[in-house]
C-alpha cells in the first residue's frame, strides 16, 4: 500500500493524519513538502511556531496559506521532568 493510500484508508475509518509543514522556510503552496503538503483531506499541516511573530513570518518552518492549517509551539519547549 503507497503511503497516500495508506493516509486515505486512515482518514476513511475516522483518523485525521497531521504532519509537520517542514523545516526549509519556504511556501508550501509554491513548493510543496511531503507528507505535510498533500492533498489528502484529512490531513492537518502544522507550523512550528518560535514566538507569536513566527506565524506571520516564519524563521524556520515551511508555511502556506492554503496548505498549512494551524501553528503550535516548535521550539524552546518548557518540560518538566519529574525526577
Amino acid at each position: 500500500m503507497r503511503f497516500g493510500d495508506t493516509i486515505k484508508a486512515a482518514g476513511e475509518a475516522g483518523i485525521l493524519f497531521v504532519a509537520a509543514a517542514g523545516n526549509d522556510k519556504s511556501d508550501n503552496d509554491r513548493r510543496p513538502h511531503s507528507p505535510g503538503r498533500t492533498t489528502i483531506c484529512q490531513t492537518c499541516s502544522v507550523l512550528a511556531a518560535l514566538d507569536r511573530s513566527a506565524i506571520t513570518s516564519p524563521r524556520s518552518s515551511n508555511y502556506g496559506a492554503k496548505t498549512v492549517h494551524v501553528a503550535a509551539p516548535g521550539a524552546a519547549i518548557p518540560l518538566d521532568l519529574a525526577k
